[in-house]
């Protein structure tokens, strides 16, 4: 076994760095990337007829390939080497730790710097993916591989779980990509009264509705959304008066009938704020009477 035998791989920033490869570059890149981390000095030979049999490929295919795949290497004209900027950091993080959790573990033992810790077994050993990646600006090619956890130890590791309830269910209903963040979206909810969240809520069916009739145009992230209370003009004109919804919207508690056909509609509970009631388009509540009529057999409940 290598003395290295998991590879991080940071998803995310492989993939804003290579989209633009074809299936046999990706294929080729992997490969040589698991090889370079494998060997000791994180590199590969300048030699193309083994670079070829490394990647599974013909010498003519490897010829093709070169140019694409080792723009993302650095040559080293010295020692005939080709190496990558951003495995060989993420192997220089790893051995740093390998060693400092070594040097703990003499010190828990009560040795003195000079003894001999090559005895003493890794208790903890660090030869699998970092535990705490953070996110680096994205280099060119020569630096491109993964989110580096080079520098996570001037980094905290955010909370995870921690967003309420109703945050969570207005978070799954937004169209949301991987580019938006959620921290940012929940502290922007936190912001909000309960007459904004309901209206927020309110919004989001003619929100999507919108997104789907202009397919190219990117959803607004959740944040922006809400900071900039877009969610105001996709409500039925006008603002919503102190003592109800929008003219075409309708607040309902959850033993309402129509209540539960939207969630059975939906597939999902719906948010509640703390008046015990939310709000619903009156053209959903007619569409979710229609799937309630067409499906009389369907009495899955949503569960709360």
């Amino acid at each position: 076994m290598a003395d290295y035998p998991a590879l991080p791989l940071w998803t995310d920033k492989y993939f804003a760095d290579t989209r633009h490869l074809t299936r046999d570059q990706h294929g080729a890149y992997l490969l040589l990337l698991m090889e370079a981390w494998r060997r000791p000095t994180c590199s590969l030979p300048d030699d193309d007829s083994l670079l070829a049999r490394l990647t599974c490929s013909s010498p003519d295919e490897w010829a093709s390939l070169k140019p694409t795949v080792m723009a993302f290497w650095n040559l080293d004209g010295r020692s005939k080497t080709w190496t990558q900027k951003a495995l060989s950091k993420e192997r220089e993080f790893l051995s740093n730790q390998r060693k400092s959790q070594k040097s703990r573990i003499a010190k828990r033992w009560n040795k003195t710097e000079k003894t001999d810790t090559g005895s003493i077994p890794d208790r903890y050993p660090v030869d699998t993916p970092t535990p705490t990646p953070t996110l680096t600006e994205v280099e060119e090619p020569n630096g491109s591989l993964s989110e580096t956890s080079s520098d996570a130890s001037k980094a905290k590791a955010s909370k995870r779980g921690q967003y309420a309830a109703e945050f969570e269910a207005a978070w799954r209903d937004y169209p949301t990509d991987a580019n938006m963040s959620k921290k940012e979206a929940s502290d922007a909810w936190k912001r909000l009264d309960d007459a904004d969240r309901q209206a927020f809520v309110a919004s989001i069916p003619a929100f999507k509705a919108y997104c789907a009739k202009n397919p190219e145009y990117r959803p607004i992230h959740m944040n922006r959304y809400i900071v900039k209370r877009r969610f105001e003009g996709h409500l039925a004109p006008g603002n919503a008066p102190a003592g109800g919804p929008d003219p075409g919207y309708v607040s309902l508690p959850p033993e309402h009938p129509d209540f539960r056909a939207v969630e059975r509609l939906r597939g999902k509970p719906v948010i509640v704020g703390n008046r015990g009631k939310a709000t619903f388009i009156e053209a959903e509540i007619e569409q979710a009477r229609r799937y309630v009529a067409d499906h009389p057999a369907d009495m899955l409940e949503v569960h709360r």
